[in-house]
């Protein structure tokens, strides 16, 4: 029989949740959803111009794309730090996984997921690790939005010299982006299958904050980097 130190990131994503973990858990992950579904269905439809050849309408859906990973890059630094700052202040911290390179297309991005996998192995404390693999996603989701918004600068503008490289880019940010948030969403409901009850409606103000936020995208991104 196992113990409960021996439980992994599959069984804690597969175990029921309390039916107010549950609420909570269900409310941050539709707030997240939204906004990647709306970046989604807003580049496909801007590819898809592409595809058909009418570049100009193609290229005016960038800045509205670039405004979107704005938005759910927020949604998702801000559900990080929930995170972050709930586990810091009251020491809860849940069983955690690696990050995988392969799950990853920027270059950059899969370095630092390689990194979060190397260290990984090296920090025996469960405590540390999350700490890191939160860190590291972060690092990458804002690294890829910034990425994003200037490819989406240059195909508006027309500046670029690459368009193809360009719309490929953006693309391949998407993607990352949605691995983020599959592991953002992962990482919520492990933490919450690891919160004691009494815990719960602090952590839920922290977590229902991400969906108050109203300020400009890029202040917020950067107040988080810098703070």
């Amino acid at each position: 029989m196992r113990t409960p130190s021996d439980r992994t990131v599959r069984d804690e994503w597969s175990a029921c949740l309390t039916t107010d973990k549950e609420q909570a858990f269900r409310a941050a992950e539709a707030r997240l959803e939204v906004s990647y579904l709306m970046l989604s269905v807003t580049l496909d439809e801007a590819l898809g111009l592409r595809r058909q050849q009418e570049l100009a309408r193609a290229r005016a859906g960038t800045p509205m794309c670039g405004a979107l990973i704005e938005k759910l890059a927020v949604r998702l630094l801000e559900a990080s730090r929930a995170l972050e700052l709930h586990a810091r202040h009251y020491g809860t911290h849940p069983v955690v996984a690696p990050l995988d390179p392969d799950t990853f297309r920027r270059l950059e991005s899969k370095r630092a997921a390689a990194w979060n996998a190397l260290l990984h192995g090296v920090l025996f404390a469960g405590r540390a690790r999350w700490f890191h693999k939160l860190e590291t996603v972060q690092g990458i989701v804002q690294d890829s939005c910034d990425e994003f918004c200037a490819a989406a600068t240059e195909l508006n503008a027309g500046t670029t010299v690459d368009p193809a490289g360009e719309w490929a880019a953006l693309e391949a940010i998407h993607d990352d982006m949605n691995t983020c948030l599959r592991e953002m969403v992962v990482m919520i409901r492990c933490f919450l299958r690891a919160l004691p009850a009494e815990e719960l409606p602090r952590f839920r103000q922290l977590l229902e904050a991400v969906g108050e936020t109203e300020s400009p995208a890029k202040p917020v991104i950067l107040a988080r980097a810098t703070g």
